[in-house]
């Protein structure tokens, strides 16, 4: 079953428009024809295909389920890789594993300080429909750490940190059901200087084992950890 993506659901009828609408006739949908449609708020709909027009599709609701929000909620601040092939692989695979929040963070030693974020919008919105979640996640502006650790606040914040110093287990941490936000620095890493800002701002260091990680495998590493 094909999973489309709407904002116009209503209890009885719903409507595919816009790249939505392209994609049903890429698709070659047919009346009759069931599809999926979530809303990316909690809304999850299987719908009967009424009409096909080129741009737009209307059908009708058979089925409605609201998904309870996730009882973790996690927002991953990651300096964006140099490769940008690789940000984006880590966006596409953290939706599936149910990340809910992306900052594009900037620091002393970010190589990328710019992305195209209508790209990693749609980039998000396939990987959600892909894996068959209702939740769509947020994407921000890239922001410096320094004006991000003043506006971060969850009951839990960490910060992943290479260093010889003894840090906490991040894989021996309870994964608590309440609001995260997590740290990732870019392939340089955080400077000594970063880290303890972060610390002063309430952001606990955690080593992720005892290997070096790129960024983007250790976003994936956390997500794996405390997605849902």
């Amino acid at each position: 079953m094909h999973f489309f993506y709407s904002e116009v659901i209503w209890d009885q009828d719903f409507i595919l428009d816009g790249e939505e609408a392209i994609h049903a006739n890429v698709l070659r949908l047919k009346p009759r024809e069931r599809i999926a449609i979530v809303n990316g708020k909690g809304v999850k709909c299987i719908g009967i295909v009424h009409t096909m027009e080129k741009k737009a599709i209307t059908g009708k609701i058979i089925e409605k389920i609201d998904i309870p929000s996730p009882d973790r909620q996690l927002c991953i601040a990651l300096s964006p890789t140099k490769n940008i092939d690789r940000y984006e692989w880590f966006i596409e695979k953290a939706t599936e594993l149910g990340g809910q929040s992306f900052i594009p963070l900037i620091t002393f030693q970010s190589e990328r300080r710019q992305l195209n974020l209508d790209r990693m919008r749609k980039i998000i919105l396939a990987s959600m429909k892909q894996s068959g979640r209702a939740f769509l996640p947020g994407i921000s502006e890239p922001i410096a750490l320094k004006d991000f650790l003043v506006i971060a606040s969850s009951d839990q914040k960490i910060i992943s940190h290479i260093t010889g110093k003894s840090l906490i287990d991040f894989s021996k941490m309870i994964p608590l059901k309440s609001t995260w936000t997590v740290l990732i620095g870019p392939e340089g890493d955080f400077t000594e200087n970063e880290l303890k800002l972060a610390m002063n701002n309430g952001f606990v260091p955690v080593s992720l084992g005892d290997y070096r990680l790129r960024t983007e495998t250790a976003g994936l590493k956390i997500v794996s950890i405390l997605g849902q």
